[in-house]
């Protein structure tokens, strides 16, 4: 018990002095203001009143996507848009399937044998005068029966699908333009024509050629503020539209000048009497000028004519033969010499530089010298001959030329500018010092300084023997003075480096470029056999060899187990191939020939020596033949392969011989094979 008391006692004092020692500690820091006061919590208050609601949050991250809901109703068909612009030319399309064979026409007359060759001359001449007046009543009748006008001005309508420059050069041709809406009267009268007539669009006479992004007439002048311009346009679509069409509505378009469409020319009203009076009365002195030509009585005959007529024409433009440089082309085109087809004549062709002629003519000189102009073969070879032809150039053909010829190399040859129509211009002082690059004038001469006689049908042809061996790859043309030339032709063998071939290497030998040549033929009526060698695929049937029709064939044909049809005639023509060679494919092309392929074909194959092919010319090829390939049917307009299975003769030939019965013609003839050697 006494011990308890004392415990608590003692406890008490304790806690006494702590108290005393605690007073004495706070006054000690409240008398030092640098002392660190320490602050003991107080017990927990009663929970006070529930605050005001705060203020909304700031948005929330997006959620994740959700599903894709079900589709909604189709809406309804928009409306049509305008008509697009005429697109790019498609491809061609396949052939057609051939039709049935009509009932066989009754048999005619048998004919009578004849020396034709000056006739049918004359007949082609007259078949070009009737193509003349036809185009020009055609074009009369249309410009009476169907033509709108102004106060000033009238507008034909052409339904003739062409190019652009075609198409103004037609309008030219007849004393006008393509049509120029200068202001909304001619616009809606131009567009009215053009919606009578059911049309959709056609061309106008408004094109930026000059100068690309500025459209102007093409009588050049500006346009001002008046335009018809459709939406979006021009925009210069493919980045070739550099012409423009009128569509029905009267808006327009720009489109590329290549495409072909029907047209409307313009002409000034107070000229379309004399128009009319200058066709009627320049058509009918051409009229009787070419009737007196075509019934001159000719001053040679078919077989006066030289040998070398029947050998490769180097220069022809078909074969890759061009222009480099002429000194003067103002009236007409050096490049028109070596054009592959025949000379024409149109009385109306009139440009701005004066008549425009189907040949080389340059205007009448009135400086020191003469024109002259450089030609590069388009296949190097042999020349042995030359014909200068001066058809229609009657009273502006050239007194006389000269010929010389060299050998080049590519890195000799400067560059030259592209020839193409340079009508109305002469060389620059640039192009003259290219051509000097070439020293020309000290080309080898092969024809002296020589007269030409003027370009009616019996004159027109000048023939030019050369005797050389040299091969040669440019002409120079040297007129004197001045004047006109129709056509140059350059007639001779290609010859290609044969060293650089080898025994292994698959060609065509008998190819116009390898040095194959006509050496020989039985008729060539309506097309040359040398044709069969040239360069591609033929362009038409003038490009190929067709012959007449045979007047020994039966009255009624019969075939034979092969259908082959059974007729006692047959027509030939011989080749001389650029290398001797072993022969192991064929190819007979038909191409354009559809009423008048043969029916069959075959080819002999035989070896000379240069003696003996001179010899079997002057026995019309009476030679040992071996069948090469024997008689095949023939389609029509159809490419024929033979392969070496087909092919019987495997030795080397020197010369072929394809046989046609009875008759008809064929574009090209390929003979691959592999160049050999002869035995000594």
């Amino acid at each position: 018990m006494m011990r308890g008391d004392l415990l608590l006692l003692d406890g008490l004092i304790s806690v006494l002095c702590l108290a005393l020692l605690s007073s004495a500690h706070s006054q000690h820091i409240a008398d030092e203001p640098c002392s660190v006061q320490i602050l003991v919590p107080g017990l927990k208050g009663d929970a006070g009143e529930k605050g005001e609601k705060g203020a909304p949050g700031r948005p929330g991250r997006a959620g994740p996507p959700g599903d894709i809901g079900n589709p909604g109703l189709k809406g309804q068909k928009g409306l049509m848009g305008r008509h697009g612009k005429v697109g790019p030319i498609g491809l061609k399309g396949d052939k057609g399937d051939m039709g049935h064979a009509g009932p066989q026409g009754p048999n005619g007359d048998p004919g009578l044998p004849c020396e034709c060759a000056p006739l049918r001359k004359m007949i082609g001449e007259m078949d070009i005068l009737v193509s003349h007046l036809t185009n020009e009543l055609k074009f009369i009748k249309n410009a009476v029966a169907g033509v709108k006008e102004m106060d000033s001005k009238i507008y034909l309508l052409v339904k003739e699908e062409k190019r652009y420059l075609d198409a103004e050069v037609y309008c030219q041709g007849r004393g006008g333009h393509l049509a120029m809406p200068k202001d909304e009267a001619a616009n809606g009268v131009i567009a009215s024509y053009i919606s009578q007539a059911g049309l959709n669009r056609v061309f106008i006479g408004i094109n930026d050629l000059d100068r690309e992004g500025h459209f102007a007439y093409v009588d050049r002048s500006p346009m001002t503020t008046f335009n018809k311009w459709r939406g979006g346009e021009p925009n210069n679509a493919y980045e070739e539209e550099d012409c423009a069409e009128m569509v029905a509505s009267g808006g327009w378009n720009d489109v590329a000048c290549h495409i072909t469409m029907y047209f409307v020319c313009e002409f000034d009203k107070d000229s379309v009497l004399s128009i009319c009076l200058f066709f009627f009365s320049h058509f009918f002195q051409n009229h009787n000028s070419v009737g007196r030509m075509a019934t001159r009585t000719p001053a040679n005959k078919a077989t006066d004519q030289p040998q070398f007529l029947h050998l490769n024409n180097l220069a022809c433009e078909a074969a890759g033969g061009k222009v480099l440089f002429a000194t003067d082309e103002w009236f007409a085109s050096a490049q028109n010499l070596l054009k592959r087809e025949p000379v024409e004549f149109k009385v109306d062709a009139f440009t701005q530089f004066g008549k425009l002629m189907d040949g080389w003519e340059t205007r009448r000189k009135r400086i020191p010298g003469h024109d002259w102009c450089i030609v590069q073969l388009g296949v190097p070879g042999i020349v042995q001959g030359f014909d200068i032809d001066t058809s229609y150039f009657t009273g502006n053909y050239a007194p006389s030329v000269s010929i010389q010829a060299a050998s080049l190399n590519q890195d000799e040859i400067p560059a030259f500018k592209p020839q193409g129509d340079r009508t109305g211009t002469a060389a620059s002082e640039e192009e003259f010092k290219a051509a000097a690059k070439l020293h020309s004038e000290c080309w080898e001469e092969l024809v002296p300084v020589s007269q030409l006689k003027p370009g009616y049908v019996d004159t027109c042809h000048n023939y030019f023997s050369v005797n050389t061996q040299q091969r040669f790859t440019h002409i120079r043309l040297n007129m004197y003075p001045d004047g006109g030339i129709a056509r140059l032709k350059v007639y001779g063998i290609g010859q290609r480096d044969w060293s650089v071939v080898s025994y292994n290497d698959h060609v065509d030998l008998v190819a116009l470029t390898n040095g194959g040549v006509c050496v020989g033929y039985s008729d060539a009526h309506f097309g040359h056999p040398r044709n069969m060698i040239g360069l591609g695929r033929a362009i038409n049937m003038g490009d190929g060899w067709e012959t007449a029709r045979r007047l020994d064939r039966p009255a009624i044909l019969k075939v034979d187990h092969k259908g082959i049809l059974q007729v006692p005639g047959s027509e030939w023509a011989v080749f001389k191939l650029g290398h001797p060679g072993v022969i192991r494919h064929i190819e007979i092309d038909t191409n354009h020939f559809k009423g008048n392929f043969p029916d069959s074909c075959k080819i002999e194959g035989c070896t000379l020596a240069p003696e003996e092919e001179n010899e079997y010319i002057s026995v019309k090829w009476k030679a040992e033949w071996k069948i090469l390939l024997p008689p095949q049917k023939l389609k029509p307009h159809h490419r024929h392969f033979f392969s070496a299975t087909s092919i019987e003769l495997t030795e080397i030939v020197t010369h072929v011989r394809l046989i046609i019965a009875p008759d008809g013609g064929i574009s090209r003839m390929r003979l691959w094979g592999f160049p050999r050697a002869l035995s000594s």
